[in-house]
């Protein structure tokens, strides 16, 4: 969403109206002088709820995001503030089609030297689809499990246990999810998991 080119000291997005969808963002990347700004540590990100998970939301990772997890309404809000002014002239916003965004329009506030946040004239909204690749998928699940330090995971291949489909779908290529066979009982296989990616 391109925006009138000002000096701001932050960038806030609100969602305008309640929804029975959660309020959910994978990314959020404010664009000064036409170049997406690259995250700094200096940065102030703050999200409500669940403030914890704002990092996710910069972690270049499509797969993780920020979830509010309850209906949205307006109290919610994800806010970015700078140390220094910056031109914001453009900010994109990704999320999934399960989020209440995909219905719902977002109020854009940009945020002035005196710590006054007021609503930013865009001058137009573009809404893209982006699809993601399954090997992207691979490589985001096994670099969660790395920065978790785990080491082995148990897939269930009952039929009937919930998600049977995702984990026969694992279980049949494992070696494209870095996954290793150890163990198996029944219809329980314990896999380690490879710090390499195979492929």
């Amino acid at each position: 969403m391109p925006i009138h080119p000002q000096m701001h000291f932050g960038v806030s997005l609100v969602d305008q109206a309640d929804a029975r969808r959660s309020l959910i963002a994978s990314a959020i990347r404010p664009f000064s002088s036409g170049r997406m700004m690259l995250f700094a540590e200096s940065w102030d990100v703050s999200v409500r709820p669940h403030p914890w998970h704002a990092a996710r939301l910069f972690d270049r990772d499509p797969f993780t995001d920020w979830n509010s997890r309850e209906p949205a309404t307006p109290r919610m809000a994800i806010e970015v503030q700078f140390r220094e002014p910056r031109p914001i002239d453009g900010l994109e916003v990704v999320y999934p089609q399960a989020s209440a965004l995909s219905d719902s329009e977002l109020v854009v506030r940009s945020l002035s030297a005196s710590g006054v946040w007021s609503i930013l004239d865009m001058e137009s909204v573009e809404h893209r689809q982006l699809a993601v690749s399954i090997d992207a998928a691979q490589e985001s699940a096994v670099a969660m499990l790395a920065r978790h330090g785990i080491t082995h995971v148990v897939l269930n291949l009952e039929p009937g246990f919930d998600h049977s489909a995702e984990m026969q779908s694992i279980a049949s290529d494992p070696e494209a999810w870095s996954l290793h066979k150890t163990f198996v009982d029944r219809t329980a296989t314990l896999y380690e998991v490879d710090t390499v990616p195979k492929r």
